[in-house]
């Protein structure tokens, strides 16, 4: 019966690791090496950087939210293939998954590539800092779907 019992808990184990999610981390951003992957610049804005990861382990590095959305849609990845994506808290430098953060865009706001759109990792930063700008607009992440990106005509 003992044995039964341990068997049963080892299989058990074995098969909700099989079931476990990967778990995906952002990779640290080299300025003296890594380029964004649209528009070939050196990632120096470390705070404004982003990253998708791929299921197959490709990661991807860009220096502005526009550049990453750009590159999803020009290669028309899928979403069944991302793994993770990460933007930074534009203030703190905190990486946070994209589908977890707030947005400010300001048409005018100089990110690296001029989107203008920044991320934060709470709803209270983004709107303090549309307070401290006295102009903004705050994206949920849904909204940001429906954002018109400067690359699209």
């Amino acid at each position: 019966m003992k044995k039964w019992f341990i068997l049963f808990c080892a299989s058990s184990i074995a098969l909700a690791a099989c079931g476990r999610e990967e778990s995906y981390k952002p990779k640290p951003i080299n300025s003296d090496i890594d380029a964004c992957e649209v528009c070939h610049m050196n990632i120096a804005a470390k705070n404004y950087a982003t990253e998708l990861l791929l299921k197959n382990g490709e990661v991807y590095k860009f220096d502005d939210i526009g550049c990453m959305v750009e590159f999803i849609q020009k290669k028309s990845i899928e979403a069944t293939n991302i793994a993770a994506t990460y933007v930074r808290d534009v203030q703190s430098g905190k990486w946070i998954r994209w589908e977890n953060a707030f947005y400010v865009y300001i048409p005018d706001f100089p990110t690296p590539m001029s989107y203008g759109v920044v991320s934060f990792s709470t709803k209270k930063r983004a709107e303090a800092f549309i307070s401290e700008q006295k102009q903004g607009t705050l994206l949920s992440f849904k909204e940001l779907q429906q954002h018109k990106w400067g690359f699209v005509q």
